[in-house]
Protein backbone atom coordinates (compact mmCIF):
# COMPACT_ATOMS: atom_id res chain seq x y z
CA UNK A 1 0.00 0.00 0.00
CA UNK A 2 1.32 3.49 -0.96
CA UNK A 3 1.56 6.44 1.40
CA UNK A 4 -2.32 7.86 0.38
CA UNK A 5 -1.32 11.18 2.62
CA UNK A 6 1.42 11.73 0.00
CA UNK A 7 -0.63 10.62 -2.97
CA UNK A 8 -3.13 13.23 -1.96
CA UNK A 9 -0.54 16.02 -1.54
CA UNK A 10 0.88 15.30 -4.98
CA UNK A 11 -2.52 15.52 -6.83
CA UNK A 12 -3.65 18.35 -4.79
CA UNK A 13 -0.10 20.44 -5.32
CA UNK A 14 -0.57 19.59 -9.17
CA UNK A 15 -4.38 20.87 -9.25
CA UNK A 16 -3.47 24.09 -7.42
CA UNK A 17 -0.21 24.53 -9.84
CA UNK A 18 -2.69 23.84 -12.90
CA UNK A 19 -6.18 26.30 -11.44
CA UNK A 20 -3.28 28.98 -11.64
CA UNK A 21 -2.59 27.97 -15.01
CA UNK A 22 -5.60 27.62 -15.97
CA UNK A 23 -7.23 30.98 -14.39
CA UNK A 24 -4.17 32.18 -16.95
CA UNK A 25 -5.46 30.76 -19.85
CA UNK A 26 -9.27 31.37 -19.08
CA UNK A 27 -8.57 35.29 -18.47
CA UNK A 28 -9.75 36.96 -21.89
CA UNK A 29 -12.76 33.80 -21.90
CA UNK A 30 -15.12 35.21 -20.35
CA UNK A 31 -18.05 33.54 -21.46
CA UNK A 32 -16.77 30.04 -21.04
CA UNK A 33 -15.19 30.46 -17.80
CA UNK A 34 -18.20 29.26 -15.95
CA UNK A 35 -18.73 25.68 -17.26
CA UNK A 36 -14.73 25.66 -17.74
CA UNK A 37 -14.25 25.57 -13.75
CA UNK A 38 -17.11 23.22 -13.43
CA UNK A 39 -15.10 20.89 -15.54
CA UNK A 40 -11.99 21.54 -14.10
CA UNK A 41 -13.40 20.83 -10.75
CA UNK A 42 -15.54 17.53 -12.01
CA UNK A 43 -12.14 16.34 -13.18
CA UNK A 44 -10.23 16.78 -9.76
CA UNK A 45 -13.16 14.87 -8.00
CA UNK A 46 -12.81 12.03 -10.38
CA UNK A 47 -9.28 11.91 -9.93
CA UNK A 48 -9.59 11.81 -5.69
CA UNK A 49 -12.18 9.41 -6.00
CA UNK A 50 -9.94 6.96 -8.29
CA UNK A 51 -7.20 7.71 -6.42
CA UNK A 52 -8.67 6.98 -3.26
CA UNK A 53 -10.15 3.11 -4.31
CA UNK A 54 -6.04 2.47 -5.86
CA UNK A 55 -4.92 3.08 -2.19
CA UNK A 56 -7.49 2.33 -0.08
CA UNK A 57 -10.69 0.10 -1.49
CA UNK A 58 -9.16 -2.08 -4.44
CA UNK A 59 -13.15 -3.68 -4.87
CA UNK A 60 -14.11 -0.06 -5.53
CA UNK A 61 -11.79 0.64 -8.00
CA UNK A 62 -12.26 -2.98 -10.24
CA UNK A 63 -16.02 -1.98 -9.92
CA UNK A 64 -15.09 1.52 -11.65
CA UNK A 65 -12.94 -0.34 -13.71
CA UNK A 66 -15.50 -2.98 -14.61
CA UNK A 67 -18.14 0.62 -15.49
CA UNK A 68 -15.02 2.01 -17.50
CA UNK A 69 -14.87 -1.31 -19.68
CA UNK A 70 -18.42 -1.68 -19.86
CA UNK A 71 -20.31 1.54 -20.42
CA UNK A 72 -17.07 2.57 -23.04
CA UNK A 73 -17.93 -0.61 -24.89
CA UNK A 74 -21.87 0.67 -25.10
CA UNK A 75 -20.21 3.75 -26.29
CA UNK A 76 -18.85 2.56 -29.23
CA UNK A 77 -21.44 0.22 -29.96
CA UNK A 78 -23.86 3.11 -30.24
CA UNK A 79 -21.09 5.22 -31.95
CA UNK A 80 -21.07 2.38 -34.76
CA UNK A 81 -24.75 2.52 -34.96
CA UNK A 82 -24.49 6.21 -36.21
CA UNK A 83 -22.77 5.47 -39.75
CA UNK A 84 -23.53 2.44 -42.12
CA UNK A 85 -20.00 0.58 -41.56
CA UNK A 86 -18.85 -2.41 -42.95
CA UNK A 87 -18.92 -5.40 -40.87
CA UNK A 88 -15.13 -6.03 -40.86
CA UNK A 89 -15.14 -2.22 -39.60
CA UNK A 90 -17.20 -3.57 -36.60
CA UNK A 91 -15.20 -6.33 -35.85
CA UNK A 92 -11.58 -5.10 -35.88
CA UNK A 93 -12.92 -1.96 -33.76
CA UNK A 94 -14.31 -4.86 -31.54
CA UNK A 95 -10.95 -6.24 -31.31
CA UNK A 96 -9.20 -3.65 -30.96
CA UNK A 97 -11.65 -3.10 -27.77
CA UNK A 98 -11.95 -6.42 -26.50
CA UNK A 99 -7.43 -6.62 -26.55
CA UNK A 100 -7.36 -3.23 -24.67
CA UNK A 101 -10.14 -4.03 -21.79
CA UNK A 102 -8.46 -7.48 -21.58
CA UNK A 103 -4.74 -5.44 -20.78
CA UNK A 104 -6.74 -2.80 -18.71
CA UNK A 105 -8.09 -5.71 -16.46
CA UNK A 106 -4.73 -7.34 -15.67
CA UNK A 107 -2.99 -3.67 -14.91
CA UNK A 108 -5.60 -3.60 -11.99
CA UNK A 109 -3.79 -6.69 -10.49
CA UNK A 110 -0.62 -5.26 -10.78
CA UNK A 111 1.15 -3.86 -7.05
CA UNK A 112 -0.60 -0.86 -5.81
CA UNK A 113 2.50 1.24 -5.97
CA UNK A 114 2.95 0.88 -10.04
CA UNK A 115 -0.92 1.27 -10.31
CA UNK A 116 -1.05 4.58 -8.90
CA UNK A 117 2.38 5.53 -9.96
CA UNK A 118 0.78 5.29 -13.90
CA UNK A 119 -2.54 6.66 -12.99
CA UNK A 120 -0.54 9.88 -11.80
CA UNK A 121 1.35 10.35 -14.72
CA UNK A 122 -1.77 9.94 -17.10
CA UNK A 123 -3.54 12.23 -15.10
CA UNK A 124 -0.28 14.76 -15.13
CA UNK A 125 0.14 14.42 -19.14
CA UNK A 126 -3.69 14.63 -20.06
CA UNK A 127 -4.41 17.63 -17.60
CA UNK A 128 -1.24 19.77 -18.57
CA UNK A 129 -1.01 18.94 -21.91
CA UNK A 130 -4.79 20.52 -22.36
CA UNK A 131 -3.21 23.93 -20.04
CA UNK A 132 -0.10 24.00 -21.96
CA UNK A 133 -1.65 23.76 -25.12
CA UNK A 134 -3.89 26.76 -23.91
CA UNK A 135 -1.28 28.31 -23.08
CA UNK A 136 1.55 27.81 -25.42
CA UNK A 137 -0.03 26.06 -27.96
CA UNK A 138 -0.01 27.35 -31.54
CA UNK A 139 0.57 24.34 -34.26
CA UNK A 140 -2.17 22.01 -34.82
CA UNK A 141 -0.94 18.44 -33.67
CA UNK A 142 -3.37 16.13 -35.96
CA UNK A 143 -5.88 18.78 -36.97
CA UNK A 144 -7.88 16.05 -38.62
CA UNK A 145 -8.20 13.78 -36.62
CA UNK A 146 -8.36 15.95 -33.30
CA UNK A 147 -8.27 20.10 -33.48
CA UNK A 148 -7.73 20.75 -30.06
CA UNK A 149 -4.50 19.16 -29.66
CA UNK A 150 -1.44 20.99 -30.20
CA UNK A 151 2.74 20.30 -30.27
CA UNK A 152 3.28 22.79 -27.14
CA UNK A 153 0.71 21.11 -25.55
CA UNK A 154 2.29 17.35 -26.05
CA UNK A 155 5.82 19.08 -25.08
CA UNK A 156 4.08 20.73 -22.29
CA UNK A 157 2.81 17.89 -20.60
CA UNK A 158 5.61 15.47 -21.64
CA UNK A 159 8.25 17.65 -20.16
CA UNK A 160 5.52 17.95 -17.02
CA UNK A 161 4.78 14.48 -16.90
CA UNK A 162 8.82 13.16 -17.21
CA UNK A 163 9.95 15.52 -14.37
CA UNK A 164 6.83 14.57 -11.94
CA UNK A 165 7.93 10.83 -12.36
CA UNK A 166 10.90 10.81 -12.00
CA UNK A 167 10.64 12.54 -8.32
CA UNK A 168 7.59 10.17 -8.15
CA UNK A 169 9.56 7.05 -8.94
CA UNK A 170 9.62 5.61 -5.26
CA UNK A 171 5.86 5.02 -5.15
CA UNK A 172 6.50 2.34 -7.75
CA UNK A 173 9.77 0.96 -6.98
CA UNK A 174 11.16 1.79 -9.81
CA UNK A 175 14.58 3.27 -10.83
CA UNK A 176 15.42 6.80 -12.11
CA UNK A 177 16.05 5.12 -15.84
CA UNK A 178 13.00 2.89 -15.28
CA UNK A 179 10.38 5.68 -14.23
CA UNK A 180 11.75 8.13 -17.39
CA UNK A 181 11.35 5.25 -20.07
CA UNK A 182 7.56 4.01 -18.67
CA UNK A 183 6.76 7.78 -18.26
CA UNK A 184 7.80 8.15 -22.32
CA UNK A 185 5.60 4.76 -23.25
CA UNK A 186 2.81 6.78 -21.02
CA UNK A 187 3.14 9.66 -22.49
CA UNK A 188 3.20 7.96 -25.55
CA UNK A 189 0.26 5.66 -25.09
CA UNK A 190 -1.75 7.93 -23.62
CA UNK A 191 -1.74 10.23 -26.53
CA UNK A 192 -2.28 7.31 -29.10
CA UNK A 193 -5.23 6.38 -26.58
CA UNK A 194 -6.49 9.86 -27.12
CA UNK A 195 -6.04 10.09 -30.73
CA UNK A 196 -7.44 6.52 -32.00
CA UNK A 197 -10.62 7.49 -29.94
CA UNK A 198 -10.91 11.06 -31.64
CA UNK A 199 -10.44 9.40 -34.96
CA UNK A 200 -13.19 6.62 -34.31
CA UNK A 201 -15.88 9.78 -33.37
CA UNK A 202 -14.70 11.02 -36.82
CA UNK A 203 -15.10 7.80 -38.77
CA UNK A 204 -18.39 7.56 -36.94
CA UNK A 205 -19.56 11.17 -37.26
CA UNK A 206 -20.16 12.18 -33.49
CA UNK A 207 -18.57 14.48 -31.83
CA UNK A 208 -18.86 12.71 -28.11
CA UNK A 209 -19.35 8.92 -27.25
CA UNK A 210 -22.05 10.05 -24.31
CA UNK A 211 -23.01 13.24 -22.06
CA UNK A 212 -22.77 10.63 -19.15
CA UNK A 213 -20.01 13.22 -17.39
CA UNK A 214 -21.33 16.98 -17.58
CA UNK A 215 -18.89 18.74 -19.37
CA UNK A 216 -16.77 15.87 -20.35
CA UNK A 217 -18.86 13.75 -22.83
CA UNK A 218 -18.72 10.00 -22.33
CA UNK A 219 -17.01 8.21 -20.54
CA UNK A 220 -14.37 7.13 -23.51
CA UNK A 221 -14.07 10.38 -23.97
CA UNK A 222 -12.39 11.19 -19.86
CA UNK A 223 -11.08 7.55 -20.00
CA UNK A 224 -9.47 6.72 -23.31
CA UNK A 225 -5.98 7.72 -22.13
CA UNK A 226 -6.15 5.54 -19.12
CA UNK A 227 -7.60 2.84 -20.81
CA UNK A 228 -4.43 2.53 -23.40
CA UNK A 229 -2.01 3.14 -20.95
CA UNK A 230 -3.02 0.71 -18.27
CA UNK A 231 -2.94 -2.25 -21.04
CA UNK A 232 0.38 -1.18 -22.62
CA UNK A 233 1.76 -1.40 -18.54
CA UNK A 234 0.15 -4.61 -18.29
CA UNK A 235 1.73 -5.62 -21.07
CA UNK A 236 5.08 -4.15 -19.97
CA UNK A 237 5.09 -5.65 -17.12
CA UNK A 238 4.08 -9.28 -18.13
CA UNK A 239 7.30 -9.72 -20.39
CA UNK A 240 10.03 -8.52 -18.04
CA UNK A 241 12.98 -10.04 -20.27
CA UNK A 242 12.11 -8.10 -23.28
CA UNK A 243 12.07 -4.59 -21.23
CA UNK A 244 14.08 -4.90 -19.32
CA UNK A 245 12.51 -4.18 -16.30
CA UNK A 246 14.21 -5.50 -12.51
CA UNK A 247 10.68 -5.56 -11.19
Amino acid sequence: MTDFVLVLTIIQSFFLLGAILYGIAQRKQVKEKRSGWSKYFSYMLIVNIIAYSINKNHLLFRIIVLFILIQGALEIIRALKGKGKSVKFKFYVGLVYSLLAAGFLSFTNMATGIVIWTYLAIFLFDGFSQLSGQLFGKKKLAPSISPNKTVGGLIGGGVITLTSVYFMAHLAELSALESLILGALICFSALTGDLLASWLKRQCGIKDYGQLLPGHGGVLDRFDSFVFSGALMSMVFSTPSVFFFSI
